[in-house]
């Protein structure tokens, strides 16, 4: 089998912070080419045109000299989605308010589920509370919202610790997403006054019977404001818009914290920072079918009139069998790789000229027609003058490339993988998923087959990130509710279920049956592990749908990347390392970042049985091992030396402040050390045993903001 990278150029797509897709194919580029040196060999560059027909036909001739088989597709590169107009309208909203308020120790709470609840009715008339906990009097207290769908949904919790000031909550605007009873539960009753200020809206009913197919929805303002539309599913989930990763407020400089208590400014990063905009779009992609809501409301305060226009339509994207093109060219690619026979293009009405003399050039006798399409004039033409196999359904071509793998000399291992990406737009995912597919002898399926798995990855993705809060900046996701026994032994016993009922469970388990039934249905699941590995923007196929996957009957991983180029560079970066690995100087060099820490302590595994942990001196262990140099590090500076040198393993261990940043050991806290200590109780480097440090005083710990970790790895980004 032959191997080397197939990349994309002219991608200036910012990939994070800094640094483009071009950046990261070059460093790929970089270490191919230093792999390359060190057996005396330079890489040959084969340059391939846009045009999908030609391209094919001249690499064909390029690398085979002659060749008895080839595959063939559609080129389906023109085709677009049918676009649908379902709403088009002009209209006036005119916002008003109504305030529901009680006191902290008032006797307006009632209690449910171990929880005292202030309840009120919510009209369909408003669209979004406003929830504010103020007049703070003693201590601090958190406010969370429960909606009719007997489920906590918002929640503002941070700043969480006063340090002898009291402090007010007032970041939650969540939408009324059906109407119904509402509640305000503080984290106890106390001092202090809760109110949630309701806001008018527009309601508008969308029906979408197509599941293949993208819903969008356009809001347009001639002046900027601060009007937003939200998309609500069948079953009264928020699908759209996604709430931001990073609030929006201006990323301090490094190694200073985004707010802190003894800084005084979390006030600047508890919040999402919204700007005013002429234009507003929410869309889902792969929709429940069924009749969605949206929901046209202001999102910060606002009074008096505004106008818009409002525009829903509905993309199919199979209307011109734009999906069956792209699953045959990526399947036809797979199949080629595993045949080492060349893949070429057709028209949809015939067979272009360039095509046909690549096949006669090269001798084909027998051609492997894969055709999701129903191209029969183009199958007729082939069969007058070649042997044709023509393969018209995924089960077909999954037992095709199954077959073919397992005839291999070199073994591809006999578990069963599926590769999968989203076909949610044109850009491209299912190509470098088609490389990754042929390394592993792997069928490449469309997740819009796979029932409602996408949708209820969605749905999950979407509310722990309503449910969460901004912790220093960043969204602190919340837990998706747990039940400890099956939802109907408390009915049984005529108890309230808990709050939020068992909704990991419920929607991981329709997530787990939409890719198993799929994979059930071409011949994939079988007895044993299989493997499914996701390639699309993690703003697509949203990661609960791998997280679900995870256990005992499956393995799974998910390739994330802005474009098609950045996931064909971390694809064949993984493909490629067994080589690439060794175009590193400091490849036995190892490091890591242990902060928070347990080294004695005992966890309990998911068997239930009590373990000992020893997380430090076990990674000094194996990270030493086998010829490799172990420098850890907690502090900053002297980290990034060794991750720059080109460290070929990395382990981190403390707090993820939300996912904002890298922990590391205060300056004044005292020296670097291999692993983290409790300076704030005089323990040293040597004191050994478990650590824990804390965001604020006296235990604290700094911050280096993912923002400045992008700009200040240089060799890391290629490691």
């Amino acid at each position: 089998r032959y191997v080397s990278p197939v990349v994309y150029e002219g991608d200036d797509t910012i990939t994070n912070w800094f640094g483009t897709v071009d950046d990261t194919t070059d460093y790929l580029l970089e270490d191919w080419n230093e792999y390359l040196s060190l057996h005396d060999k330079e890489a040959s560059v084969y340059t391939m045109s846009g045009d999908p027909v030609s391209a094919a036909a001249d690499l064909a001739e390029h690398a085979w000299q002659s060749s008895s088989e080839a595959v063939v597709v559609v080129d389906g590169s023109a085709a677009e989605d049918g676009v649908t107009e379902v709403l088009s309208k002009s209209a006036t909203l005119n916002v008003q308010t109504k305030v529901k308020q009680t006191r902290g120790d008032s006797s307006d709470f009632i209690e449910i589920d171990g929880n005292l609840v202030y309840p009120f009715w919510v009209g369909r008339k408003w669209g979004i509370m406003h929830v504010e906990l103020t007049e703070v009097k003693g201590v601090n207290y958190n406010v969370e919202v429960i909606t009719p769908r007997y489920s906590l949904e918002a929640t503002d919790w941070w700043p969480d610790e006063g340090h002898g000031e009291e402090i007010a909550k007032d970041d939650i605007w969540h939408p009324i997403q059906i109407p119904g009873p509402y509640g305000l539960i503080p984290s106890s009753q106390g001092d202090f006054l809760l109110s949630a200020t309701l806001y008018s809206c527009d309601r508008y009913r969308i029906p979408v019977d197509n599941p293949e197919s993208k819903l969008s929805v356009t809001i347009e303002t001639d002046e900027p404001s601060y009007l937003w539309v939200y998309l609500i599913d069948p079953r009264g989930n928020i699908v759209a818009p996604p709430l931001p990763s990073w609030s929006g407020a201006e990323v301090p400089p490094p190694k200073v914290m985004p707010g802190n208590v003894s800084q005084g400014n979390e006030g600047e990063f508890d919040h999402l920072v919204v700007e005013p905009h002429t234009t507003f779009t929410a869309e889902v992609s792969y929709p429940l079918p069924g009749t969605y809501t949206a929901i046209v409301v202001p999102r910060e305060d606002m009074s008096g009139s505004i106008s818009y226009n409002i525009k829903a339509e509905i993309h199919d994207f199979n209307a011109n069998s734009r999906v069956d093109y792209a699953l045959a060219a990526a399947n036809g690619a797979v199949e080629a790789s595993l045949k080492h026979a060349p893949l070429l293009y057709t028209s949809s009405d015939g067979v272009p000229e360039a095509t046909l003399r690549a096949l006669n050039n090269l001798g084909v006798k027998k051609i492997t027609f894969i055709d999701f399409a129903g191209n029969d004039a183009v199958a007729e033409e082939l069969a007058a003058n070649f042997e044709v196999e023509r393969l018209t359904t995924m089960k077909e071509v999954t037992q095709s490339i199954k077959a073919l793998k397992s005839s291999q000399a070199l073994a591809l291992g006999d578990d069963d993988y599926l590769t999968v990406t989203s076909l949610a737009t044109g850009d491209g995912y299912y190509a470098p998923a088609s490389y990754l597919a042929a390394y592993h002898g792997s069928p490449v399926a469309d997740i819009g087959a796979m029932g409602e798995a996408y949708h209820w990855g969605n749905v999950a993705h979407q509310w722990m990130f309503y449910a969460g809060d901004y912790y220093h900046g960043t969204r602190s996701i919340g837990h998706l509710p747990m039940a400890s026994e099956p939802i109907m032994d408390y009915i049984r016993r005529g108890e309230l279920p808990p709050i939020g009922w068992d909704a990991e469970l419920q929607w991981s388990r329709r997530i787990v049956e939409g890719v198993y039934n799929y994979a059930d249905s071409v011949g994939i699941d079988s007895t044993g592990m299989e493997a499914y590995c996701f390639v699309a923007p993690k703003s697509d196929i949203r990661f609960m749908v791998h997280h679900a996957l995870m256990g005992n009957e499956s393995a799974t991983g998910h390739i994330i990347g802005k474009t098609p180029g950045e996931m064909a560079a971390y694809i064949e970066r993984s493909v490629l390392y067994p080589a690439i690995i060794f175009a590193n100087p400091n490849r036995n060099l190892t490091t890591s970042s242990l902060m928070n820490f347990a080294n004695g302590n005992t966890v309990t595994g998911n068997d239930g049985v009590r373990y000992s942990v020893f997380t430090s001196s076990s990674t000094a262990l194996y990270f030493n091992a086998f010829g490799r140099e172990y420098r850890g590090h907690c502090a900053w500076d002297n980290l990034l030396v060794e991750q720059n040198k080109g460290t070929s393993l990395y382990y981190y261990s403390g707090h993820g402040t939300g996912g904002g940043g890298v922990s590391y050991h205060p300056e004044f806290g005292g020296m670097d050390n291999w692993c983290g200590y409790a300076y704030w109780t005089g323990a040293t480097g040597r004191s050994g045993g478990s650590t824990w440090y804390d965001v604020d005083p006296p235990n604290q710990y700094n911050l280096v903001h993912f923002k400045w970790a992008d700009q200040l790895w240089e060799n890391f980004h290629g490691t």
